[in-house]
């Protein structure tokens, strides 16, 4: 299991192994009142697409490095 943290906190993204021949899922739950309202959406991931989704968020992080990991100057 993989949970995807966002600063937003009504946003959580989590990739599991759903059986034992490794199928992926990828589980997406947000809502802008967590009173009120609940969204999950619900994705399967194809492993054929995992090395390109690698690639692809790699490329994310090159064009925007992580500035500041830790959080040392957050107010």
């Amino acid at each position: 299991m993989a949970t995807l943290t966002s600063d937003e906190p009504n946003l959580t993204a989590v990739v599991r192994s759903t059986d034992r021949t490794g199928e992926l899922q990828l589980v997406v739950d947000i809502t802008p009142d967590p009173l009120t309202q609940e969204h999950r959406l619900r994705f399967t991931i194809e492993r054929s697409a995992l090395s390109d989704l690698v690639q692809q968020c790699r490329g994310i992080v090159k064009a925007y490095p992580v500035r500041d990991p830790d959080g040392a100057h957050d107010a």
